[in-house]
């Protein structure tokens, strides 16, 4: 991972200054608009949810959305290890593309483990990972790449909510 001397840490007091959480609303309409499904509603913590989804045309079969009650060091270790504030910037971010913390990251998740040698190009073009705000307000933070044992497309989109003093993360995975 690339250290750059002039970057600030983030910190809970940055969260809030950067406007990282989303309402959740905001989210359900996002939701709503980013995922072909059926489903009343979903939102319902620590239940995993079956998707089908198209994207860029092609029809992704596999998938889950889930809503998970997250620790928020954990959000601060991720947007720590894959986005960067620089000082010399206001409310800018540069991308690191992290592949040994998401490696890590997606293993204690019991997720699927990109291999390095597969996912060279994604990160040689700063496609692994993106972090970018939708034209609904809502923050992603999203991993995608493609397997290299069948040449799988993979794709994380990842986002943040609280409510009072506890924090949530809304994840869309698909295969």
């Amino acid at each position: 991972m690339k250290k750059n001397k002039d970057r600030i840490i983030w910190t809970a007091e940055l969260l809030d200054e950067y406007d990282i959480f989303t309402d959740g609303n905001d989210l359900y309409k996002w939701a709503q608009t980013n995922i072909d499904s059926n489903m009343e509603q979903f939102l319902s913590v620590d239940i995993p949810y079956p998707l089908l989804k198209t994207l860029g045309g092609v029809s992704i079969e596999i998938g889950e959305v889930n809503l998970f009650q997250i620790n928020l060091d954990e959000i601060i270790e991720l947007l720590n290890n894959f986005v960067e504030i620089s000082k010399n910037k206001t409310k800018t971010y540069d991308i690191i593309q992290n592949i040994e913390f998401l490696q890590i990251w997606l293993e204690r998740r019991g997720m699927k483990i990109p291999q390095v040698d597969f996912c060279e190009g994604y990160i040689f073009n700063n496609e692994l990972v993106n972090f970018y705000k939708d034209e609904l307000g809502v923050k992603t933070l999203q991993f995608k790449y493609k397997d290299g044992i069948g040449s799988t497309f993979i794709l994380y989109q990842l986002a943040f909510f609280k409510t009072a003093s506890e924090y949530f993360m809304f994840q869309i995975q698909f295969y």
